[in-house]
């Protein structure tokens, strides 16, 4: 019979009125953020329902008389600069949550916002808040305001407790609990053993003859494994499913209920906490011993992290100190790794890579990729109680081949499956059926419905109207990119290159930089989330280090170019001015333009084969003297021949040429400005009509440009010749709705009158 077991749960409110519910119980995730303290009970409960099922081993709660309290702590701030500690003149009065209980016997004080636990034997209320005052300044000593800040007084603090009801296991003959080794429980934990780690790591269906294979080297392994294979391609998953096979096969009638022969670990939790010179070797060597005396096998999902972790370079690092014990088969190792992380481990540290045994994961035929999207569609519509629809598994299979051919296969997909079926439930839905496949695929990548269903017909002609409405006066210009959103479209770009890399050559001011942000919005208009268009001012790159600057922050990090592109391979990037940019920054973009693909200093990926590559440039503009209203066009593309090395020159698709501008191109372009301000909010909104006269649009068009810098001026103008007395004219008639504003030259002024 299931007996009745409770945890306590202490709640606080913040200033935005959320509140945290934390439980008592030292159990990893067991926090909630929510509207108010019942649903974050409720979170809390489900938690520990699915926790308790998953881990028949866990142990029942120990936590028990709670009492709440309130602590008044009065602290001072402090500023560390260098090697001093500098003091605030003034002091700040903390008032935590304090719950006080017994654990396992033991007399014990939390303070739950500071994520603060100690044990004590004193039982006087006056000795408790002194040791609670002495526990709290040293956990919050040298700490800065703005930390300080994030334990601000709650609005609210209660304390419950809901009831789970279920057997937990005991200690006895018939189930074993094993003792797990100190050390090794500290940074790691058993793969087979964790309800967190059985759900992050599914089963590998369709990849039996993989799994075999990494079994047998699993139990024979007397040294290092290297798992090899691109990311997203179930590196993981493999590995995971092999140590269960295996684990069964050696476990059967050892009446194991926990196995802890596999353990989890990364790189960072083995340096955590480590403050002095030789402590995070010496936590190594008690985690060697501690894998001895179990004949345990340590697994790391990362090579590089291994080998860039621990001391100020590669020979100083984890990966350096446990060397001499893999050499030696003293210790059972598997390391995944992609192949160009490989590649600089090869380069950073060469001798450890070799001291490992390799395996490759090939890439999924097609047939077992749509059967493995189909199993996981089954296993996900019993999780979240969904009828699934004829061809969803296929739809996503082709989706992600069509425009993410590069992307390893299972990784991303089933995990764009686990997100439709969740949003499909939270939404109410019955069914998951190919509809939804696509609308979520086109919500993910931004892409337009018309250049991703195939049964939504895209016209040429239209395309280019389209472009030609915006884009005034550019007939080539728009004509190049209408061919490639329609080659994009028929799906005959090639999938080893960017969608397109092309160079707009011409004169400023006649819209180049406009044309790349009409593109954006063909190829990526059903973006809301965040704007498409990645804008780089390439005479910023200029100079010693600009190629490292493009790729990387000053503290080793990747840059914001590079990290955008990773969270959103769908963009349109702007190589503004690029012929400014430092010569070595032309040698990444080589590779870049040719394999879609560009490396940093480390060998990580950012992918590019789903992004659209413009670059602009005024070159060859000055060859001529007289630039627009009708002129001959300078010749742009022998200049860019001239400039460009010819590798560089030859991986760009087209070099676009934008011709100066006609005096009646410029008229139109004034109207286009005016029909846009007639878009804007504040007249919208209101319902507000405006109109104008010809002789303004001519006043404007021959006020607003300039031979040298184009239709620029225009736009100023505009802003300040026409927007001002707009602005003020609403302003005066804060009431009109469902009227109409015109817009009149007036000697060199222009008036708004209502009609």
């Amino acid at each position: 019979m299931a007996k009745v077991h409770r945890f306590p749960v202490v709640h606080w409110k913040d200033r935005s009125g959320h509140w945290t519910s934390i439980l008592l119980e030292q159990l990893r995730g067991g926090t909630a953020w929510s509207g108010n303290p019942q649903t974050g009970e409720q979170q809390l409960k489900r938690y520990l329902q699915k926790l308790v099922v998953d881990s028949p081993w866990m142990a029942a709660p120990s936590f028990e008389n709670p009492k709440l309290h309130e602590l008044k702590v009065p602290i001072r701030p402090e500023f560390q600069e260098r090697e001093r500690a500098l003091a605030c003149t003034y002091t700040v009065n903390l008032h935590l949550p304090m719950v006080l209980g017994t654990d396992n016997g033991l007399r014990v004080c939390i303070l739950p916002t500071i994520d603060l636990r100690f044990y004590f034997q004193e039982t006087g209320a006056k000795m408790i808040k002194e040791l609670a005052l002495h526990y709290v300044r040293r956990h919050l000593k040298e700490a800065p305001p703005e930390r300080l800040a994030r334990f601000a007084t709650p609005e609210e603090v209660r304390l419950s407790e809901f009831v789970i009801r279920h057997r937990f296991k005991k200690k006895g003959r018939g189930n074993p609990t094993p003792e797990l080794p100190n050390a090794l429980k500290a940074v790691a934990e058993p793969v087979l053993a964790s309800s967190r780690k059985r759900s992050r790591f599914p089963s590998a269906w369709e990849r039996d003859d993989e799994v075999a294979q990494l079994q047998s080297r699993v139990a024979e392994l007397n040294g290092g494994l290297l798992v090899i294979g691109e990311a997203g391609s179930g590196k993981t998953t493999v590995i995971a499913e092999a140590m269960r096979r295996e684990a069964r096969k050696t476990g059967e009638g050892a009446g194991k209920s926990v196995n802890t022969d596999y353990w989890f670990s990364a790189a960072p939790r083995i340096i955590a906490g480590m403050r002095w010179l030789g402590q995070w070797e010496q936590r190594c060597e008690r985690i060697i011993y501690d894998l001895d005396r179990i004949g345990g096998v340590l697994w790391f999902e990362n090579l590089l992290d291994l080998i860039k972790t621990g001391g100020r370079g590669p020979r100083d690092s984890i990966a350096s100190f446990l060397l001499p014990y893999l050499l030696r088969n003293e210790l059972k190792l598997i390391v995944e790794a992609t192949p160009a992380e490989l590649d600089t481990a090869n380069r950073l540290l060469p001798g450890f890579a070799e001291s490992f045994e390799r395996v490759r994961l090939e890439p999924m035929h097609e047939d077992a990729a749509v059967r493995l999207l189909e199993a996981t569609t089954q296993q996900l519509q019993q999780r979240h109680s969904l009828d699934t629809e004829p061809g969803v598994a296929a739809t996503t299979q082709q989706l992600f081949h069509r425009f993410l051919p590069y992307a390893a296969f299972p990784g991303r997909a089933t995990q764009f499956l686990r997100t439709l079926y969740a949003q499909a439930q939270d939404a109410g839905l019955d069914a998951v059926d190919p509809q939804e496949v696509l609308n979520e695929f086109i919500r993910n990548s931004g892409l337009p419905r018309n250049l991703v269903d195939d049964r939504v017909r895209l016209d040429y002609d239209e395309i280019l109207a389209g472009f030609r409405d915006r884009i005034i006066g550019q007939d080539a210009a728009c004509a190049a990119a209408a061919q490639l959103v329609t080659t994009f479209k028929a799906g005959m770009q090639d999938p080893r290159r960017p969608i397109g890399v092309l160079l707009f050559c011409g004169p400023t001011g006649v819209g180049k930089t406009e044309m790349s942000k009409q593109m954006a919005a063909a190829f990526f208009g059903a973006a809301e989330s965040e704007d498409r268009l990645l804008r780089l001012d390439m005479s910023e790159y200029t100079g010693y280090g600009a190629a490292e600057r493009l790729l990387r922050k000053p503290d080793g990090t990747p840059s914001e170019f590079v990290q955008k592109m990773r969270r959103q391979p769908f963009r349109l990037v702007l190589l503004d001015e690029v012929e400014k940019a430092d010569p070595e920054v032309f040698d990444l973009f080589l590779r870049m333009f040719d394999e879609g693909i560009l490396h940093d200093t480390e060998g990580r990926p950012t992918n590019f084969r789903s992004a659209v590559v413009i670059m602009t440039s005024n070159l060859g503009a000055s060859s001529s003297t007289q630039v627009g209203f009708g002129d001959e066009a300078p010749r742009f593309e022998s200049a860019a021949m001239s400039f460009f090395r010819p590798e560089f020159f030859n991986r760009m698709d087209a070099v676009v040429t934008f011709s100066g501008l006609r005096p009646e191109d410029v008229r139109k372009i004034a109207a286009l400005e005016l029909r846009l301000i007639a878009e804007r909010e504040g007249l919208a909104e209101r319902n507000l009509k405006l109109t104008w006269d010809e002789p303004l649009v001519a006043w404007l068009a021959e006020r607003g440009y300039d031979r040298r810098y184009g239709a620029r001026p225009l736009q100023r103008l505009i802003e300040e010749a026409v927007m001002t007395p707009l602005a003020r004219a609403l302003a005066q008639i804060p009431d009109a709705r469902n009227e109409s504003l015109h817009l009149q030259l007036d000697g060199d002024e222009v008036s708004v009158a209502l009609k």
